[in-house]
């Protein structure tokens, strides 16, 4: 069936919009990110077009399978009026039919569609910096988050995952300012975001409430006001407990209309807990025998409780870190490597930046950590290759990345005897960069609102920034020549 000139057309229309969004408030804000986005972006619309003009000759090079099954399904149910609903990849297709009933039939149409989907993630990446009081590195993270080869190439194509980032980062975006804000919009959006993102897989359908619960038990409290901190620390833990109980009450309550709905079995076992682990086990089991070089290896072993918890451990680790140095045999696992080598270095200084604090608020870093380490394991329980884990990081290495790039970027000044950059203002209520350093690290965990007022530096009473000044109770029991003020030299 030949593609449609009006959706091509339709598609490079869209694809010259895409620059435009670099006005958008956060990209407006920081230059750098603006930089990293147009290109990124445009790199998303070349990859795109090459892909869709060389199809035939890129078609074993690049990804395959899914990206012309998506395709091909909607190029066959365009013209059906009715429709059908389900989880997973059904969900998708009957999508991306729908555009092509509407605008004809186009890959490249479906294509620039992921690239906004990325768009639209960057921007909100950039804006959780923001809310995060992450300062620097914002450039940096949206070219790795956009301009890595996983990103690129599974991003320029009719695939789930550009979606499932985006609502990803919606949900959680969302989540983490209602925990601010206490406001009931914030959480509307967060579990709508949740819902569609658990629509796009039949494991993301189990994680999204799980998501929602967690953010809202976890993490973030408030000082202040005892009615401050029930309205934003207590509330939103008894709206946690209340949406975890109706949550399975409903799954119980209407377990056989859901049971004919596509791609629930997932979420029948994950949610009902009988079978879960065998399930599991079957599953991994059926698919690591034909995987060939790059396959883990490793047997989710149910023997006992103990195996259980030894084996998926052991199962994450090796979703995170490989392959290893001595498994490298070519390019792609040399890439494979990079990554997991990025990831070592990233997990490294967010556990340094979380235990000094700054500038990001440690129970928030904390937070998302659990989130992140929650939605690996979701994965690495349907992983079995090193290959296809690179392509599963891709829906939560936003996080790392968020975290992780600022905290390394504050590891390298470190080196030169600097510490984080002074903040300027503090618009999420999250403590600053130079206060967080002050405060004692106990004090730092209890929670967001006011902070003591930060120490005030030595010297800093109508001197220059480098000199140095005892306090005044100090300077009396001392001879003068020892209180005079020193010039610091600069690193």
């Amino acid at each position: 069936m030949t593609e449609s000139p009006f959706a091509e057309f339709l598609a490079w229309w869209l694809a010259f919009l895409l620059p435009a969004f670099v006005v958008a408030g956060p990209l407006r804000r920081d230059q750098g990110a603006a930089h990293a986005y147009l290109f990124t972006v445009v790199l998303h619309i070349v990859v795109a077009a090459i892909y869709y003009y060389y199809n035939d000759n890129l078609n074993e090079a690049f990804v395959r399978g899914d990206t012309n099954a998506f395709h091909n399904y909607a190029l066959n149910r365009q013209y059906v009026t009715e429709g059908s609903f389900g989880i997973g990849s059904t969900l998708y297709k009957e999508y991306l039919a729908h555009v092509y009933s509407f605008f004809g039939p186009s890959f490249f149409l479906g294509a620039i569609l992921s690239v906004y989907a990325y768009a639209a993630s960057a921007i909100v990446l950039v804006r959780f910096m923001e809310v995060l009081n992450l300062r620097e590195g914002k450039g940096l993270v949206v070219l790795l988050f956009g301009g890595l080869p996983t990103a690129v190439l599974y991003g320029t194509v009719p695939m789930r995952e550009p979606y499932q980032v985006l609502f990803f980062m919606l949900a959680c975006y969302s989540m983490l300012q209602f925990r601010l804000s206490s406001q009931p919009l914030h959480l509307i959006a967060a579990i709508v975001s949740a819902v569609i993102m658990g629509l796009l897989h039949k494991g993301l359908i189990v994680y999204a409430p799980f998501l929602i619960i967690v953010m809202l038990l976890v993490g973030v409290e408030h000082r202040g006001s005892r009615a401050g901190r029930w309205k934003r620390a207590y509330l939103p833990r008894l709206a946690g407990i209340a949406l975890a109980i109706g949550f399975f009450v409903g799954i119980s309550g209407y377990q056989d209309k859901i049971a004919d709905i596509s791609g629930t079995e997932v979420l029948l076992t994950a949610t009902t807990g009988e079978g879960l682990v065998e399930f599991t086990s079957e599953n991994r089991d059926e698919e690591a025998l034909n995987k060939g070089r790059t396959a883990y290896g490793v047997r989710l072993d149910t023997s006992s409780p103990v195996r259980v918890v030894q084996s998926s451990v052991m199962i994450l680790f090796y979703y995170m870190f490989t392959p290893f140095p001595w498994q490298i045999g070519n390019f792609r696992d040399l890439y494979a490597f990079g990554e997991a080598f990025l990831r070592i270095a990233c997990l490294i200084a967010v556990f340094r930046m979380w235990r000094r604090g700054g500038p990001a608020q440690p129970q928030i870093v904390l937070l998302l950590m659990v989130v992140y380490f929650s939605m690996a394991f979701l994965w690495s329980a349907g992983t079995f290759t090193w290959g296809t884990a690179t392509r599963h990081h891709m829906v939560h290495q936003w996080i790392l990345l968020l975290l992780g790039v600022p905290a390394l970027l504050e590891m390298r000044r470190s080196f030169f005897g600097r510490g984080y950059p002074a903040a300027a203002g503090n618009p999420a209520g999250v403590s600053g960069s130079g206060e967080a350093r002050q405060q004692p690290r106990s004090a730092q965990r209890r929670g967001l609102g006011a902070s003591p007022p930060p120490l005030r530096r030595l010297g800093s009473e109508g001197r220059q920034p480098g000199d140095l000044q005892m306090p005044r109770a100090a300077a009396r029991l001392l001879p003068a020549a020892l209180v005079r003020p020193r010039r610091l030299t600069e690193p």
